[in-house]
């Protein structure tokens, strides 16, 4: 009886193991809009992925904070004249979601089920083009009145973007280098109670 009582449990047990690898594997597909509200009186059109600067092949370190939650991940980043493609990886290397924006202003969106609530999602391709787009595509996006980029120099912070509303921050982004995709860069949202820092890992040739 008693043999019988922990095979039965066995089962269960690995039943339940299986159907969680299997939930694990599932991704959720949606769509997300090319146009995104990143502030009161303030929204983002995404440019298209042949105005990215330059065909860009890499493995980023990305750290979120979005009021007192934490996301941690890397990131594969690929954009050419046709897409744009960024890929969530875990700490194995496994996909977690991904998120493509092809030439026809079409956005895939696909998730694993623990990251498919995550908030940052429908912010993280217009984070992207804000911070590493050119000035004047960038500008060419911003929707909302009084709105513009400013730009400078800081000693200990190296080079500044700001995205300005009515002539005050809303969005900070410091780089530690004039070239965008080396080095580490922090975007901070003034309004949102949001961080988001990028640290670049590894660039291919192209």
């Amino acid at each position: 009886m008693r043999k019988k009582l922990l095979s039965q449990i066995f089962k269960n047990v690995l039943v339940i193991a299986l159907i969680g690898i299997n939930c694990t594997a599932c991704f959720f597909r949606n769509r997300i809009q090319n146009q995104t509200s990143i502030a009161p009186y303030l929204s983002y059109k995404l440019c298209k992925p042949g105005e990215f600067p330059y065909p860009v092949d890499i493995l980023q370190k990305v750290e979120i904070r979005y009021k007192k939650q934490d996301f941690n991940f890397h990131l594969k980043v690929e954009t050419d004249e046709k897409h744009i493609a960024l890929v969530g990886l875990n700490p194995f290397g496994g996909k977690t979601f991904s998120i493509v924006y092809d030439e026809f202003g079409e956005i895939n969106y696909e998730s694993q089920s623990f990251y498919s609530t995550s908030p940052f999602h429908k912010f993280l391709l217009s984070d992207y083009q804000i911070i590493f787009g050119a000035k004047n595509s960038v500008e060419k996006g911003l929707i909302g009145k009084d709105i513009n980029i400013f730009e400078y120099r800081e000693k200990r912070n190296g080079f500044v973007r700001e995205i300005r509303r009515n002539k005050q921050p809303v969005i900070r982004i410091w780089y530690t280098t004039t070239n965008r995709w080396d080095g580490i860069v922090k975007l901070e949202h003034l309004e949102r109670n949001y961080t988001f820092t990028i640290t670049n890992l590894h660039k291919e040739n192209n």
